[in-house]
C-alpha cells in the first residue's frame, strides 16, 4: 500500500492498493476466505489475524542519487545480518520502528490493521533466514517442491521488501524491489517488470499438527478446535 504524496511520510499513509494487494486479496478471496473443512469451520478461521507482514521502508543509507532501504542494507552484504524485527536497520540491531505504519496486519490489536485479508508476501530477511543469499543461486525448500522442482516454473517471484530508491531526473525517479529470480538468486528488480506472486500467511497459534509430513503424497494435515475458531 502506499499514501497519495512524494515521499516516505506520504508513503506510510497507505491509502492506495497497491496491484499485488488487489491480486492477492482477490485470490484470499476465492480461495479460502469463504470454503470450509469437513467441520463447517471457514479455512479464514485457520489464519492469523495478529500476524505482521512486514513491508520495511525505512531506510539506511541515502545520497541526493540513490535512498537505500533498511532491508538492502541487512542482506545485501558479504556477512547478512537479517532481522524479524520490522524497521530494523543493519547498524542498529536492537532498533526497531516505533510506528506501526509499515507493519501490515488484519487486525486492530496489532499492526496497523491496513489489510482486508491476513496475508503478504515473504520478505528478504525471511528468505535469508531460510538459506537464500544475493546472487548465490542455491535453491531451498522455499523455492522448490516435494520432487526437488521450482515452485514457480522457473519464473522470478516478488518479495515484500524494498531495496533502492534511485533518481533518473530531477522530476523523476525508480523504485526497485528485492526479487527471486529464475536463476534462484535474490536480487534487486525494477517495480514495474513482471513477475510470479507467491502469497504467505500465518497459522493461529492454536491450530495443531494432525498429520503428514509436508511431501506431495502426505500433505501436512492440521485442525482447528471450537475454542480457536474465533481467536485472532
Amino acid at each position: 500500500m502506499y499514501g497519495d504524496g512524494e515521499g516516505l511520510e506520504n508513503d506510510r499513509l497507505n491509502t492506495n492498493d497497491s496491484v499485488v494487494k488487489n491480486v492477492i486479496d482477490e485470490w484470499y478471496e476465492k480461495s479460502l476466505y469463504s470454503k470450509s473443512d469437513v467441520q463447517n469451520f471457514l479455512y479464514d478461521s485457520y489464519i492469523s489475524k495478529t500476524a505482521i507482514y512486514c513491508n520495511d521502508r525505512s531506510t539506511s543509507e541515502y545520497d541526493y542519487i540513490e535512498i537505500y532501504f533498511a532491508s538492502m542494507m541487512r542482506v545485501d552484504n558479504k556477512i547478512p545480518v537479517p532481522s524479524y524485527k520490522c524497521g530494523n536497520t543493519r547498524s542498529l540491531l536492537s532498533y526497531e520502528n516505533a510506528s506501526i505504519e509499515d507493519k501490515f496486519t488484519a487486525s486492530d490489536i496489532i499492526g496497523n490493521n491496513k489489510l482486508k485479508y491476513s496475508v503478504g508476501l515473504m520478505t528478504a530477511d525471511e528468505l535469508v533466514y531460510a538459506g537464500a543469499a544475493i546472487n548465490n543461486g542455491l535453491n531451498g525448500w522455499y523455492s522448490l517442491n516435494a520432487e526437488g522442482n521450482s515452485i514457480t516454473n522457473l519464473k522470478s517471484w516478488w518479495t515484500m521488501s524494498p531495496y533502492m530508491l534511485f533518481c533518473i531526473t530531477l522530476s523523476s525517479s525508480q523504485s526497485t524491489m528485492f526479487i527471486y529470480n529464475s536463476s534462484s538468486q535474490l536480487v534487486s528488480e525494477i517495480v514495474n517488470n513482471i513477475a510470479t506472486i507467491r502469497p504467505v500467511m500465518s497459522l493461529k497459534s492454536c491450530v495443531y499438527w494432525k498429520s503428514g509430513n509436508g511431501s506431495s503424497s502426505s500433505p501436512y494435515e492440521v485442525f482447528i478446535d471450537n475454542a480457536c475458531v474465533n481467536n485472532e
